[in-house]
């Protein structure tokens, strides 16, 4: 009984630290965003960004902060996801 249960807090804990990691990734390119195209543009990709759970398009969308030269062309491509 008594290892069941920790095998379960082990996979709750590293749910939850999967959980964290991904919110610190969302906020940093939140943060990347605002400093590349402005306020308005963060505030827009932060709604688009709040339910994406996937790394790899974290990822990509890491990718487009870099390659996009302006905040509109930013945008259209994350309303794409």
């Amino acid at each position: 009984m008594l290892e069941h249960r920790v095998a379960e807090w082990t996979r709750e804990w590293k749910q939850q630290g999967w959980i964290e990691g991904i919110e610190s990734e969302k906020k940093l390119l939140i943060r990347m965003i605002q400093r590349r195209f402005g306020h308005v543009t963060s505030e827009i990709a932060k709604t688009i960004l709040n339910p994406v759970m996937d790394t790899d398009t974290l990822e990509q969308i890491g990718d487009w902060i870099i390659d996009c030269d302006e905040g509109e062309i930013f945008l259209n491509k994350l309303k794409g996801l």
